[in-house]
């Protein structure tokens, strides 16, 4: 069964019209004519004022999940042409006619998205970034930059889930002050023990969680934070000219790292909090019952650049922060250098050791 794919047309010679990261217009590849979002607002549904909440995803989603792991076949409304691609697609480029399109209904009624966040970053600027990143890294290599292929940077919204809570409850810390001085007979060492219970809550606000289960987790984590001042209502038209996919993991499942991550921080927060009560040489958290309180989630789409490098048959995945242009993702070391380095190291080390050893014994001899 086919299901239409909207394309954004350009009102001056009908080509289709990309998001441009750079002028945060809608521009025309073909005739050059830019247009300002909210004047142009074509692939806006302003009928369909339905967006995403929790609720509605519980009572009419969860049975759909079977659907997801299949493909479809998009209609281009271009030119016509059939495009097979994974139920989650939300926005695509026609492999026929190159027109990008948006696929209204992975975007649209109970589905929508609350909130977009543009993408800032050119492709130009993405490729500099992750060129730099090459520099001074001393273990790459030798033949890594002549010999490595990069694949066509994509520019893709990802699926988030933005939770919401207040982490609240009792937390204990042990401290300690350790005291030395002597005599003229003796050292001495003393050490006070100090127990410390509060009680409180911290509250969050957007705690970013990944919706695709294809999205490496660690890179998606790696490449906060995101500026969340400049989340935008959604429109279907930022996504016009890049990739998109709609969440297809749990916002329930995932809530769990979302906790993890606010108790991780409200524990931190509450041992500063200890901390400036004197100056302790040491802090040891020994009971935490800070619990999960009020959450609430919604439903955002953020820019990531996605690129991977082949260098010798491997695959070196990276993500680009698409509105920061902080840059994540793994490079080949090579085993040469790794051992040099470790064994100029080493020497070091020795030569150091030598000439101590020779220091002390002068002095003692």
């Amino acid at each position: 069964m086919a299901t239409d794919a909207r394309s954004c047309p350009c009102p001056s010679c009908g080509s289709t019209l990309s998001f441009a990261a750079g002028t945060q217009k809608l521009t025309c590849e073909h005739c050059g004519n830019s247009f300002e979002l909210d004047v142009l607002n074509s692939l806006a549904d302003s009928a369909d004022a339905a967006e995403f909440s929790w609720e509605s995803y519980k009572e009419n989603f969860l049975q759909d999940r079977e659907k997801l792991s299949q493909s479809v076949i998009y209609t281009c409304e271009t030119c016509g042409g059939h495009v097979e691609a994974p139920a989650t697609t939300a926005a695509i480029k026609c492999p026929y006619c190159a027109s990008n399109l948006v696929i209204s209904s992975s975007l649209s009624g109970l589905l929508k998205p609350n909130a977009v966040i543009p993408f800032k970053l050119v492709s130009a600027e993405v490729i500099k970034r992750l060129h730099d990143h090459f520099k001074n890294k001393i273990l790459l290599p030798s033949n890594f930059k002549t010999q490595h292929t990069l694949s066509k940077v994509n520019g893709s919204y990802v699926p988030f889930w933005l939770f919401d809570a207040t982490m609240d409850g009792p937390i204990d810390f042990n401290t300690t002050k350790v005291r030395r001085y002597s005599d003229s007979n003796y050292d001495y060492k003393e050490t006070k023990y100090y127990l410390h219970h509060l009680e409180g809550d911290v509250t969050f606000k957007n705690v970013p969680v990944d919706g695709s289960k294809v999205m490496p987790n660690n890179l998606m984590d790696a490449i906060e934070p995101y500026n969340y001042s400049e989340l935008k209502p959604f429109d279907m038209a930022y996504l016009s000219g890049y990739n998109a996919a709609r969440f297809d993991d749990d916002p329930d499942e995932t809530l769990h790292r979302a906790a993890e991550r606010m108790k991780v921080s409200s524990t931190a927060v509450f041992r500063k909090e200890v901390d400036k009560k004197g100056s302790f040489n040491s802090i040891t958290c020994t009971k935490n019952g800070l619990a999960l309180k009020k959450p609430a989630v919604s439903y955002a789409l953020l820019p990531v650049y996605l690129i991977n490098l082949k260098y010798e048959g491997k695959d070196y995945p990276f993500a680009i922060n698409g509105q920061t242009g902080k840059l994540a993702g793994s490079l080949p070391i090579s085993k040469l250098r790794y051992w040099l380095l470790f064994l100029a190291i080493f020497s070091v080390l020795s030569a150091i050791g030598t000439f101590i050893t020779y220091y002390m014994l002068e002095l003692l001899g």
